[in-house]
């Protein structure tokens, strides 16, 4: 599926684009959410980019993850999918800026995405440019992570507790842990390797989303000064800056 968000005088839409739709001009946002080969080949046409395959985005190295091609600057994001389940899931989405269309490329559908696309809906003037969209995205993924992880940080104080509380019930002194229930021990009944599991994927999403963010307001920086062109750190995860670096 493609989607565009455009500007409609003072509001910002959201339409989706069929094949026999063209691609609107000057989009403020183009979503390819497990796009066809078509949706693919008319974005990379209709923008000027090199999109990565599902596979590539799969592979990228930690330190490939920030790159400047051409005019365009490519992230990928390590993202926490379906964060409500007891297994969850880590998906690539890559975000592209390129000139004044922010592009995302996704084969997940995280709750941020649509959040984030509602909001702009209900306030357009937090958006003005494609810069403003990539960022509010990327500050609504880490809101999202932290609400997470402070979720995970309650659930297990909360199986401590019950562990630790439960009076003795056997001869000596000893616990009967199954008498707490295993619906109260871990995530949801899948226990507390589950839970640890939302913590180290949330936490490894939220790093690599903060580092994107530096990484845009950066770019904003040196766009900013006469006579300089496009920068964008070559950013691993961990934020180890590594110099600039243009693909051609």
């Amino acid at each position: 599926m493609l989607y565009a968000f455009i500007r409609q005088g003072a509001l910002i839409e959201r339409i989706e684009i069929r094949a026999d739709q063209p691609l609107p001009a000057d989009p403020l946002w183009l979503d390819l959410f497990e796009p066809t080969a078509d949706e693919r080949a008319r974005v990379e046409t209709e923008v000027a980019i090199a999109l990565p395959t599902r596979e590539e985005m799969r592979e990228i190295e930690p330190s490939s993850r920030l790159y400047v091609e051409g005019d365009a600057s490519y992230m990928t994001a390590t993202i926490l999918n379906r964060a409500d389940d007891p297994n969850p899931s880590a998906d690539p989405i890559t975000f592209v800026l390129a000139r004044r269309t922010l592009v995302t490329l996704r084969y997940v559908d995280p709750r941020p995405v649509n959040s984030f696309a509602a909001r702009i809906a209900r306030q357009p003037n937090t958006c003005g440019a494609a810069e403003d969209a990539l960022v509010g995205l990327l500050e609504a993924f880490i809101d999202r992570f932290a609400d997470i992880l402070e979720r995970v940080s309650l659930d297990l104080d909360q199986t401590s507790r019950t562990i630790f509380d439960t009076k003795p019930s056997r001869p000596g002194g000893e616990r009967d842990l199954q008498a707490v229930g295993p619906e109260r021990i871990g995530d949801r009944g899948q226990g507390h390797r589950a839970v640890a599991e939302h913590q180290r994927l949330a936490a490894r999403g939220e790093h690599e989303v903060v580092d994107l963010r530096v990484a845009v307001h950066e770019r904003r920086e040196v766009a900013a000064v006469p006579g300089r062109g496009l920068g964008m750190k070559h950013v691993g995860h961990g934020g180890a800056d590594h110099g600039p670096i243009t693909r051609t």
